[in-house]
């Protein structure tokens, strides 16, 4: 991987804090950001472009994954170039864990005028927008799932996890968003690869995995209800506008 400190693309604020981070400024947008400290090496870099490997080859895995992923931070608010090697994607299809590179994306596909979007989420500029993405990610309320294809995202799957004061054991199915060029033949077997992906995350840390349905007509429930999903609870007027609200579980560790 080659890529380039772009130094006109950030404002240092000042020191380490005492969280571990630098905090700095895209001159772009004037969004502030914090770089984590471990990564300070990449702000030292002179200009030009650089090989991660030559660079960074002889630290530790843990610290080239700081550095990583302190790059592709910078890359995300216009402080770094990153050039990439076209990799060997192997199977047709990857799912994956969304990460810092990957927010602006999702909230591209989420936005899109013809993506397919199942369950709650919603087109908003605001609230799907990457900046409240990744805050949501970051803060441990809701987790991006991407099913790619070549490197592009063609679905992704949002869950959102409980209030720690609810005591709850179940995390929630948001929804689906499915490019818009994907078949309608293949969104049932893309929004199950997902959902097999999120379960096998999850499996350990809650046993129930959890979709409330405001609709009527729901499509997602009756893809869930065959991915072994049932009807657990039907809530009547509980929704913002009055609606009903239909709960489907499935469990997925043993009580």
């Amino acid at each position: 991987m080659k890529f380039e400190i772009l130094s006109e693309g950030y404002e240092r604020r000042g020191e380490e804090t005492p969280f571990g981070t630098i905090p700095l400024r895209s001159t772009s947008n004037r969004r502030d950001f914090f770089l984590n400290s471990a990564a300070a090496e990449l702000l030292a870099l002179p200009e030009g472009v650089h090989d991660f490997e030559e660079e960074f080859g002889q630290c530790s895995p843990e610290k080239k994954r700081d550095l990583e992923d302190g790059l592709i931070l910078l890359s995300a608010f216009g402080a770094a170039a990153i050039t990439e090697e076209k990799p060997d994607f192997g199977a047709p299809y990857i799912c994956r864990v969304a990460g810092e590179k990957d927010y602006k994306a999702i909230a591209a596909l989420i936005n899109s005028d013809t993506a397919c979007r199942l369950g709650t989420i919603q087109k908003s500029e605001t609230n799907m927008s990457q900046d409240m993405i990744r805050a949501r990610q970051f803060n441990n309320q809701e987790y991006n799932f991407l099913c790619l294809k070549e490197g592009k995202p063609l679905a992704v799957l949002l869950v959102g996890m409980p209030a720690w004061e609810s005591y709850s054991d179940a995390f929630r199915i948001a929804g689906i968003a499915v490019a818009n060029e994907t078949d309608q033949a293949d969104i049932k077997e893309l929004a199950g690869m997902l959902l097999d992906y999120a379960i096998a995350e999850f499996q350990e840390e809650f046993s129930i995995c959890r979709y409330l349905s405001f609709a009527e007509d729901d499509p997602l429930a009756e893809m869930l209800k065959e991915k072994g999903f049932s009807e657990t609870a039907s809530l009547k007027g509980e929704a913002e506008d009055g609606g009903d609200v239909v709960i489907y579980d499935r469990r997925i560790s043993p009580c």
